[in-house]
């Protein structure tokens, strides 16, 4: 047990500009810094859009800007599902687009309701949008 511990630890790292790191405070911020890097940087604000760009480009219709403030209904979620594929795993808890297809007349009702809150109040169920990051060693 002592080796596989002894096996686990990191106890230097070479950062980018090829410096020895081999404190545990110091290793520990080079790894998050690098996932910080890799996944991005939240914000609380988003850059201002320049008018006179968006102009340049395509408008919609007024038909199309009628058409995408329509209501979401229980018939688009269940679209919606249709188009996912069977193997495709849609939300973190593993189930797979097969699984809600088949037994639809059994969760169908809970998760319109959750997906109708979603575009009604614009709050989303906290672990349905939730990313998981698993390290894996080489």
């Amino acid at each position: 047990m002592k080796g596989r511990v002894a096996q686990n630890q990191i106890k230097f790292l070479t950062d980018e500009n090829g410096r020895l790191i081999n404190n545990l405070e110091g290793i520990e911020q080079e790894i998050v810094g690098f996932y910080r890097g890799l996944l991005g940087r939240s914000t609380n604000s988003i850059l201002a859009i320049n008018p006179s760009i968006m102009r340049k480009g395509p408008g919609l219709t007024r038909s199309q800007q009628l058409q995408l403030i329509v209501p979401f209904t229980n018939e688009d979620a269940m679209k919606a599902l249709q188009g996912i594929g069977d193997s495709k795993a849609p939300s973190g808890d593993g189930f797979n687009a097969y699984f809600y297809k088949k037994t639809w007349h059994i969760v169908g009702k809970d998760i319109t309701k959750a997906v109708l809150k979603f575009f009604d109040e614009g709050l989303m169920y906290k672990p349905i949008n939730s990313t998981t990051v698993t390290l894996i060693q080489k």
